[in-house]
């Protein structure tokens, strides 16, 4: 038996686009820098994967596409390919990833003051006090779609809302790893300058990312090679891979919306099952979900009042249910969740946060399971 329920980390191919994507590796070996017409073809692939791309979240042919390891690729690309003033500013929620937050720490040190947005129990910054942090010095506001520890979905088109009626020049970039292929999100209602994206999160293929870029923007490149990608990122483009990324990216935004059902599904079974955890005696356990039901449904976490988060994962990771205990990239440090902490959890509750992230692969049988193998593991803790 094996139950995969961290989904938030990293997804599995679907069967559709694993059965693509395995042609694709097979079709598309070629180099596609190269000038003969094999080399074309693979173009033409790469060329549909940024059109499959720009359809999915309603951006205009000219919004320029720079292929990319993933999303922490993505996030330095934008923050050391912009060319920064000491007293320059640049906005944040105080929830975003690591793969944000450590880039900007080296941008400090260049005399750029990041300013972090508080947010509330929820988990939630408010418009007013990001209009309230706007100032000439903004430069860049960098903001996560999907909070990817306990699911809250920020107000983008708000923030857009925000930027226009003050007038402000700064540019605007959203983390969208976690929203990509699963929210609803809009680039020319959003005016975004700047969209990270990354194939694991959305049943592609891994390794590889997707950074949309405003074509009226140039970023200086992380890295010098044989100029592909116009000088932006170069190294040789795997043709089959992004070809299977366009294919995914296109697979999600047609289905996206039924499957956001079934996904609701799994969180209520889920988010029941879990209220009704009992202890030895057979009293109700005191479950504290982190995710309200305004966050998106793909991904709940929570804390059981008196166990560690940490020993059950391992408990249920020995007999083949996987879930996570809050960020894949900073699971292995042995602080209290630093996202949790932020909106005010008690720290020993902190400490003990499970997350459980649903995929399209997921069953309602598979989640019973899950709370099946739960409460054996807490009858034994």
């Amino acid at each position: 038996m094996s139950i995969y329920l961290e989904n938030a980390a990293s997804t599995p191919l679907l069967d559709e686009t694993l059965e693509f994507y395995t042609k694709q590796i097979a079709r598309y070996f070629g180099n596609p820098h190269a000038d003969n017409d094999f080399s074309r073809e693979c173009r033409k692939a790469i060329t549909k994967a940024e059109k499959q791309i720009r359809t999915a979240v309603n951006a205009s042919k000219d919004v320029n596409i720079i292929w990319t390891s993933g999303g922490t690729e993505c996030f330095n690309s934008v923050f050391f390919g912009l060319e920064w003033n000491a007293g320059d500013e640049v906005i944040v929620s105080s929830l975003e990833h690591p793969a944000t937050n450590n880039p900007l720490k080296e941008i400090a040190a260049q005399g750029v003051k990041c300013i972090a947005l508080p947010v509330d129990k929820s988990g939630r910054f408010s418009l007013g006090d990001f209009k309230a942090a706007l100032s000439e010095k903004t430069r860049l506001v960098s903001i996560m779609s999907i909070q990817n520890e306990i699911g809250v979905i920020n107000d983008l088109e708000g923030i857009r809302k925000v930027l226009n009626e003050t007038g402000s020049k700064a540019l605007f970039h959203t983390d969208n790893v976690q929203g990509f292929g699963k929210l609803k999100l809009d680039w020319q209602k959003c005016r975004f300058d700047f969209m990270s994206t990354a194939g694991h999160k959305f049943h592609a293929p891994n390794s590889c990312g997707a950074l949309l870029v405003n074509s009226k923007i140039k970023l200086k490149p992380l890295f010098f090679g044989g100029g592909q990608q116009k000088g932006q990122r170069p190294g040789t483009q795997d043709a089959a891979v992004i070809a299977g990324y366009g294919f995914a990216a296109e697979f999600n935004h047609k289905h996206k919306d039924e499957k956001l059902k079934d996904i609701l599904e799994l969180n209520n079974i889920c988010r029941t099952g879990l209220s009704e955890l009992t202890d030895n005696e057979g009293k109700v356990l005191d479950v504290i979900f982190h995710s309200d039901e305004e966050c998106t449904p793909y991904v709940l976490t929570f804390s059981i009042k008196g166990y560690q988060g940490a020993i059950i994962m391992r408990f249920l990771s020995s007999i083949g249910v996987y879930i996570g205990v809050g960020s894949a990239c900073s699971a292995e440090t042995k602080t209290p969740n630093k996202t949790l902490t932020a909106m005010g959890v008690n720290k020993d509750i902190a400490y003990g946060a499970i997350r459980v992230s649903f995929g399209w692969q997921n069953t309602p049988e598979e989640i019973k399971i899950f709370l099946e193998k739960l409460q054996e593991v807490i009858k034994s803790y």
